[in-house]
């Protein structure tokens, strides 16, 4: 048995030896966590419904298809506006989209691949693992780049690619010619169409699918509005009509459909031919103003609802993975037609919904699971036997309103068995949220007399817990009929463990709670913002998360809820201080703008309004100020506005990326030795390089950080209830622009830690994360993990680092480190809120990457907090004996 004095010995070389109680608990409830990150979104893709019994599937006669081949135009990187834009200069394809055929804009979410969306167009789901409507074809024709012929091969043995060769890859390369690539492309295709040597190619079912990279690889190389991807999209737009009319003149039996696709996340579709509508008459849709011509209506779809359309015009089986329904009114006027191919759609999806349903229900007796689901598998089979009964009758009506009900409710069914786990997940995070932060305020409350000045309670000490009966009886008991209730709910076991965590935290809350109790008289005070309301806070910035895709009421909540402490801060008279809001303030505002997609009119008027921003705020800088000492935090805001605003402009990519990168390591070594200048310089410097690689929303998730950093300094100013005025500022006779804080003040030291670790941390996990711009091969999975390090690794060092030299250069007391480090793993646990908000049923991106993503924090925490010498990687300033240092002062107080 382990001695206690040898355990104090080895507590002694820990950070924080008093708070490892604290400590070991934090890192078990966030481990818990780590490994529930498996089970947050993963997607589980049902047995083949082969063997489930069902009703008698709908058969069908080839004799009854007009159509015997399908030609699929492929144009990587095609855009609904820019096809727009210049299909008038195609008078064949302008008069297809005005007369023949339906268009419309097929619609996929921003993190699929470009790989799963080719896959989908054939399987009708991004994460089958079955075959498609390949396998059922005739023959099946590849035309284009090998990587896709790669991609197309598991999806069926008759496939034939033609693609250059390894010997020609120089010439076709994705960074050489693209003009060559398209003219390959036509060349090969016009010979396929011309020679006898492939007899297949005339029969029935026939897929010949053509895929143009040519436009893409233009718009990678000089920015997608560059006059060169231009050149590329009308050069493209010639030669698929000439195709077509080569095709039409030799085949010529009016049984060929076409189909024009891209892989954009909003890409237009244009189909004509047999089976497929014609136009339809205009309509007064403010969606078509965006097309220049024609006017006619537009139909959008979901990208997965392409396969089973395919499936419905080549008369096949629509694939058995496919979880989207049919877009019924691309289809003629045939209503027998319609109802053979709605029939068949919802049964497969009845046939997928059925397993997805046994296999949620296949454990427990207590089927929780089937409470809220808008259908059950009985009432699904009876609405088949409807669908049967009303074909043999010749409703042909009833069966297609009959088929869309019960694909949408099957639908529906399926999506609420795949977010169960999830919505599961995500109430249990919010419970342990809550249940931390009374946590938080057991264990690191101090034991004050309220009643007695902040000097006679004397210091601050870490409360210990103690065993109280009736809390211990109370809480196992509930823990014990949770645990039960998930049993025969049929839930896995490591779900036990994650009710079990929530459980124990407000098990340990409640036990203790008369201490943070105490903190709710500080709220009497008018000036005092209590704990209370910092948990109040908590809560609202859960509830922005969870609204933050829409901004107008995101922005009204945390404004509402941070308005008294912004305009607190705009109230001192630091001139430092506000120069920076305001330089800031345009730095954010541009972020959020995803400046790869502004246009040549945008972007200058950016620039310039970024101009006349900065010659503003260094105007009234100097006139409020006439000696700036730490004017590098001005020019490293310029620097990254020049850097973020010539992001994605023609050529100027890489440029940016290096220039950002160069400011992040050069400003450390020019920074201010004033604390408030020094944390502002070295957030520009982390943050500039995280945004560059970030996608667009990190920006406004960052802001709601910021907001919720001040409020936890807010909450952290109970202790001293009859003056709470945040920031409090003494003015030297020296100097009246620089302000001057307590080096003894532990809960200011804590704030500027906390305000580091925050700005550093904006992460949305949906476009921040989790996001692929490649194709997934194995090169492209260490690039993903690489750059997942580089982007939370690096700043996690940073701020490492710079917590222990803070702490240890205002002699900062244990109450202080132990509130940073547990509010960094509560972040950690923030970050997962955000994935579960934002994952679904379908995003299964590379969950051990997510894993080692979180793994790698932690493991950076624990190693870096434990070295004592680890602030020496926080590089000095070079400027140190021309500034003067704050921490050569005396501290001013009030």
């Amino acid at each position: 048995m382990v001695r206690i004095g040898s355990l104090k010995k080895v507590c002694n070389y820990l950070p924080g030896r008093h708070l490892l109680t604290t400590w070991l608990f934090s890192i078990w409830v966030h481990f818990v966590l780590l490994i529930g990150v498996m089970d947050l979104n993963r997607h589980e893709v049902p047995v083949s419904p082969a063997t489930v019994s069902s009703p008698r599937d709908v058969k069908s006669s080839a004799k009854d298809s007009p159509v015997r081949r399908l030609v699929v135009f492929h144009v990587d990187g095609l855009a609904p506006l820019r096809f727009s834009a210049h299909i008038d200069q195609q008078p064949k394809l302008t008069a297809i989209v005005a007369r023949k055929g339906s268009w419309g804009i097929t619609k996929s979410p921003s993190y699929i691949t470009k790989r799963q969306k080719m896959l989908s167009t054939f399987t009708g789901s991004y994460w089958a693992k079955g075959v498609g409507i390949l396998e059922q074809s005739g023959s099946v024709y590849f035309v284009g780049d090998p990587k896709t012929a790669e991609w197309l091969t598991p999806l069926g043995n008759k496939l034939r690619a033609f693609t250059w060769q390894e010997p020609s890859w120089d010439k076709y390369s994705y960074m050489s010619d693209d003009k060559a690539a398209d003219e390959w492309v036509q060349k090969q295709t016009l010979a396929l169409l011309n020679t006898k040597t492939f007899p297949e190619i005339n029969r029935d079912k026939a897929v010949i699918m053509i895929r143009f990279v040519g436009h893409d690889m233009s718009g990678e190389l000089e920015g997608e509005n560059s006059l060169r991807a231009k050149d590329a999209l009308v050069r493209i737009l010639a030669m698929i009509t000439n195709i077509i009319t080569v095709a039409e003149d030799k085949w010529n039996d009016q049984r060929t459909t076409f189909a024009i696709l891209s892989d954009s996340n909003e890409s237009p579709i244009v189909t004509w031919g047999p089976a497929i509508s014609s136009a339809l008459v205009p309509e007064p849709n403010p969606s078509n103003i965006n097309w220049k011509s024609p006017y006619t209506k537009r139909r959008d779809m979901d990208r997965r609802s392409v396969a089973p359309l395919l499936a419905c015009i080549l008369d096949v089986e629509p694939p058995i993975d496919s979880v989207a329904g049919l877009p019924i009114d691309f289809l003629e006027e045939k209503p027998r037609m319609k109802a053979q191919c709605s029939s068949k759609t919802a049964t497969q999806i009845m046939k997928l919904f059925l397993e997805t349903a046994k296999h949620h229900q296949s454990y427990g007796r207590i089927k929780l699971t089937t409470l809220w689901t808008s259908i059950t598998q009985k009432s699904a089979i009876k609405m088949s036997d409807i669908i049967d009964g009303a074909y043999e009758d010749g409703d042909y009506l009833g069966v297609i309103a009959a088929s869309k009900i019960l694909t949408d409710r099957c639908l529906r069914g399926m999506h609420y068995y795949g977010e169960f786990k999830r919505k599961f997940s995500t109430y249990l995070l919010l419970l342990t949220v809550l249940g931390w932060t009374f946590a938080c305020a057991t264990w690191l409350c101090p034991r004050l007399d309220i009643d007695l000045g902040p000097a006679e309670n004397g210091p601050k000490t870490v409360v210990y817990c103690r065993p109280r009966v009736i809390f211990d009886i109370v809480m196992a008991l509930v823990s014990t009929g949770l645990i039960v209730v998930c049993c025969f709910d049929g839930l896995p076991w490591r779900f036990h463990s994650y009710l079990l965590t929530p459980c124990f935290i407000w098990w340990t809350a409640l036990r203790d709670s008369q201490y943070w109790m105490k903190v709710y008289k500080c709220s009497m005070h008018p000036e005092a913002m209590s704990f209370v309301s910092g948990i109040y806070v908590a809560f609202a910035g859960i509830c922005w998360s969870i609204i933050s895709d829409r901004l107008s009421l995101s922005l009204l909540l945390v404004g509402t809820l941070t308005f008294s402490s912004f305009f607190s801060m705009m109230k001192t008279k630091s001139v430092r201080l506000k120069i920076w809001l305001l330089t800031s303030i345009p730095f954010i505002v541009l972020l959020h703008d995803r400046a790869n997609e502004i246009d040549e009119d945008s972007g200058l008027t950016h620039v310039m309004s970024a101009v006349a921003w900065i010659c503003a705020v260094s105007f009234i800088s100097k006139i409020a100020s006439a000696k700036l000492g730490d004017s590098p935090i001005l020019v490293a805001n310029v620097i990254s506005l020049i850097a973020i605003l010539f992001k994605g402009t023609s050529g100027m990519a890489p440029a940016s990326y290096h220039l950002a990168w160069l400011v992040a390591l050069f400003l450390p070594l020019i920074g201010s030795c004033n604390i408030i200048m020094r944390l502002c310089q070295i957030f520009f410097s982390l943050c500039t390089p995280f945004f560059l690689l970030s996608t667009g929303s990190e920006p406004l998730s960052l802001l709601g950080l910021l907001f919720h950093a001040s409020t936890w300094y807010l909450a952290e100013c109970y202790s001293n209830c009859e003056n709470s005025e945040i920031l409090k500022a003494e003015l030297s006779e020296g100097d009246e622009g620089t302000r001057k804080f307590g080096t003894n003040d532990s809960r200011r030291v804590f704030f500027y830690m906390v305000y580091v670790i925050l700005a550093t941390s904006a992460v949305r996990i949906t476009d921040n994360l989790i996001v692929y711009n490649g194709d997934f091969t194995k090169l492209d999975e260490q690039i993903v993990s690489v750059t997942w390090w580089a982007k939370g690794f690096v700043p996690i060092l940073c701020i490492s680092c710079l917590l222990i030299l803070l702490w240890k250069k205002s002699n900062g007391d244990e109450l202080a480190l132990g509130l940073a480090v547990l509010f960094m793993c509560s972040l950690m646990s923030f970050l997962f809120l955000f994935m579960v908000l934002a994952g679904g049923e379908e995003q299964n991106k590379l969950q051990w990457s997510v894993s080692h993503y979180f793994a790698g924090q932690y493991i950076s925490i624990v190693t870096i907090l434990s070295l004592p010498a680890s602030y020496v990687l926080t590089v000095p300033s070079i400027l140190s004996k021309y500034i003067s240092s704050p921490y050569n002062q005396p501290a001013h107080t009030s």
